[in-house]
């Protein structure tokens, strides 16, 4: 078999490639912000015990679970009337509340190809809501690629800030006050 010969496309290859691309890159952003949060973490435990703290965060395999331990030792380890307290709690809300729902949205929604005949014959990426599936039914009638794309650039917006906040607990000097939080337009 020659590997250097195009291989045949298959109906809406291009449309359905498109997207499973805006959906990698939802996901990779993340596990970069769950990352950040685990950085965050070890960080909290400082230099000397960082290892072990990592080796406790990557112990559990789920991302809710990892973000409530670090609450858990953030309120432990700074009090409640510490900005970072404030800062991790916030970053974990946010996670929990929006970030997390739209990466699920983008990784669990089941999706179809729709060509129209009748119209202009071009090939769609659909959320398949057929059987009632609820992540469906909230993208129904979204552009799916700006959606993930919005999602995307979100949880990279948190990356950003969760890294600025692990290094700010750090090293308190390493700089002046607190970053600001994102806006997550």
């Amino acid at each position: 078999m020659n590997d250097d010969k195009p291989q045949p496309k298959w109906h809406a290859q291009e449309v359905h490639d498109a997207h499973a691309a805006a959906i990698g890159r939802m996901a990779i952003a993340w596990n970069e912000f769950q990352e950040s949060l685990g950085e965050i973490f070890a960080n909290l435990f400082g230099k000397q015990r960082a290892a072990e703290a990592l080796a406790a965060w990557h112990a559990l395999e789920n991302d809710r679970a990892q973000r409530e331990m670090l609450g858990a030792v953030a309120q432990q380890k700074l009090r409640r009337r510490h900005r970072g307290y404030d800062e991790i709690c916030w970053l974990i809300d946010t996670a929990n509340r929006k970030l997390a729902d739209h990466r699920n949205d983008g990784i669990h929604t089941p999706l179809m190809v729709f060509t129209d005949l009748t119209t202009d014959s071009v090939a769609r990426i659909l959320p398949n809501m057929m059987f009632g599936h609820m992540r469906a039914k909230k993208l129904w009638g979204k552009d799916l690629l700006k959606e993930f794309e919005t999602y995307a650039t979100r949880i990279r917006q948190m990356t950003t800030f969760a890294i600025a906040i692990g290094a700010k607990i750090r090293k308190p000097s390493s700089m002046r006050g607190w970053p600001k939080r994102p806006t997550l337009n």
